[in-house]
């Protein structure tokens, strides 16, 4: 069963608020985790560092939808395999011919 995983019981939906120090690792983690769960998740006081919205970046070209409103993220995430495949290899394939140019 490669790139397939398999969940033996769900959890409730998870409906608290968690408030931790900004923290450019933690926002990283945040991002990832959001653009993995089922539904929007709100992010605030995220780090804006280079590398946390290159993180930001590389999911948005995954297909999962982000916006900043105000000082908060808004993550719609698609579940575990919510990763649009597709999109990136066009997106590959794109970049690959824009370099033989």
């Amino acid at each position: 069963m490669p790139n397939q995983i398999k969940i033996l019981s769900k959890i409730k939906p998870f409906k608290k608020t968690i408030e931790v120090a900004s923290d450019k690792s933690l926002s990283i983690r945040a991002v990832l985790l959001a653009s993995q769960a089922v539904g929007v998740s709100t992010i605030s006081n995220i780090l804006e560092s280079e590398d946390v919205l290159n993180a930001i970046k590389s999911i948005k070209k995954l297909g999962i939808e982000c916006k900043k409103i105000n000082n908060q993220y808004k993550i719609l995430g698609y579940g575990l395999n919510g990763f649009d495949i597709k999109k990136k290899q066009q997106s590959m394939q794109e970049t690959r011919e824009h370099l033989r140019a």
